[in-house]
Order: structure tokens, then C-alpha cells, then sequence
């Protein structure tokens, strides 16, 4: 995450195909391990501009997440918003939406306000209706993330 959140994508992306390499060949395909890799990894190549290859890794990683976690779970939550992301960048705002909005409330919950998980599904968010053409929306969303910078919880 750290190497994401610095911009060195390319590198972070190597790093996150290499673990999953090995999480895969030591705890098995279907461990939460691997599900944490590949959202990781969504997201990663998703900032890179290739949803399109982001999206059957994270649908694998939702896969992984539901045979061990009801959709409240904070990971299944984390996982979705990831996914959310994802599907924006693809042009499919109803259904981003939809995942930003109804997984926000699990994450925050778990990860608290000021958690950098939090504060990348306000942004996502704001982008979102950013680039749905709904700049009233995408004001709140950037208002939250002001509130939250300022040390206060967002509405």
C-alpha cells in the first residue's frame, strides 16, 4: 500500500504478483491472504488505468472474502469498495455507486474515520459523481474528506 499510495505502481504491482505467487503455493488459492493480494492488486491496476484487468482479480477476491465473511464483514466491505472503484473507472456508475454507498458504512465502522481505507472510499466517491457529471455529489463527498482531514468524523 505504501508503495501505491507514493505513485510506484509498476513496482508495487510486481510486488503484490509476487506475493500472491507465493500465498497461493503456501496457503492455498482460497485463503484470506490471497483475497487481501488481489484487492490489493485490483486496486493497484486499476490507478493504472487498466480496470478492465482489475476486475476479474477482484471479482476472485470477492469470491475468496464470501467463503469465509458475511458481506458485512469490514474485509468484504473493503474488497467491494476496491471493486467499486474499479467499475467507475469502467463507465458503470449505477453499479459503483451501489458499492461505494452500501459498503462505506462496514468499512468505516471498522476502520474508523481517519483510517486511510476511509478517506480512499470518500475520494473514490467524490470522483465517482465527479465523473457521472454530479458535481452536487461530488461537493459532499469532497466536504467529507476536508472534515475528515480536520480531524472531525464525516456525516
Amino acid at each position: 500500500m505504501l508503495l501505491q499510495d507514493k505513485g510506484r505502481l509498476d513496482e508495487a504491482e510486481s510486488l503484490l504478483r509476487d506475493a500472491l505467487q507465493l500465498y497461493e503455493a503456501s496457503v492455498g488459492p482460497d485463503h484470506q491472504y490471497v483475497a487481501s493480494t488481489l484487492t490489493e492488486l485490483g486496486a493497484v491496476l486499476t490507478e493504472k488505468g487498466l480496470p478492465q484487468d482489475a476486475e476479474p482479480i477482484l471479482l476472485r477476491a470477492i469470491e475468496i472474502r464470501a467463503q469465509d465473511y458475511p458481506a458485512t464483514n469490514p474485509l468484504v466491505a473493503a474488497t467491494n469498495i476496491v471493486y467499486g472503484h474499479t467499475v467507475a473507472r469502467l463507465g458503470r456508475y449505477d453499479e459503483a455507486e451501489r458499492l461505494l454507498l452500501d459498503n462505506f458504512p462496514h468499512l468505516g465502522q471498522a476502520t474508523g474515520a481517519h483510517d486511510r481505507r476511509t478517506r480512499r472510499a470518500l475520494e473514490w466517491t467524490a470522483s465517482l459523481y465527479e465523473d457521472w457529471d454530479k458535481p452536487q455529489e461530488a461537493d459532499r463527498y469532497r466536504r467529507r474528506i476536508l472534515q475528515v482531514s480536520s480531524g472531525l468524523s464525516p456525516d
